[in-house]
């Protein structure tokens, strides 16, 4: 079985995360606060050291990201996201709205 990527693991990416790994997929993870990745990490997924690597080791690659800014970071930022997105077959972008 492939591992699932996660890149964003706050509020709403932690719990969806989580509930991926609950239902026995292995996982791949990344957080720009690698504290956020531990509990993921103690139970079984590996944590990666970049959004682009998390997509470079999983064909399916989900992301979790508070706004505009940390989308835009992820996926036009330097870590090179959309070459090494080019292998993922899926990928979704989850966005927690701002408190009105």
């Amino acid at each position: 079985m492939d591992s699932i990527g996660f890149v964003g693991l706050g509020t709403i990416g932690g719990v969806v995360a989580g509930n991926i790994q609950k239902a026995g997929h292995a996982m791949v993870v990344y957080d720009i606060a690698p504290e956020a990745a531990r509990p993921l990490v103690e139970s079984g997924a590996r944590l990666a050291i970049s959004a682009a690597e998390v997509a470079r080791q999983c064909r399916v690659v989900l992301t979790s990201l508070p706004g505009p800014r940390e989308v835009e970071a992820v996926a036009l930022g330097a870590a090179d996201w959309s070459t090494a997105c080019a292998k993922a077959v899926f990928m979704s972008i989850y966005r927690a709205a701002a408190p009105i």
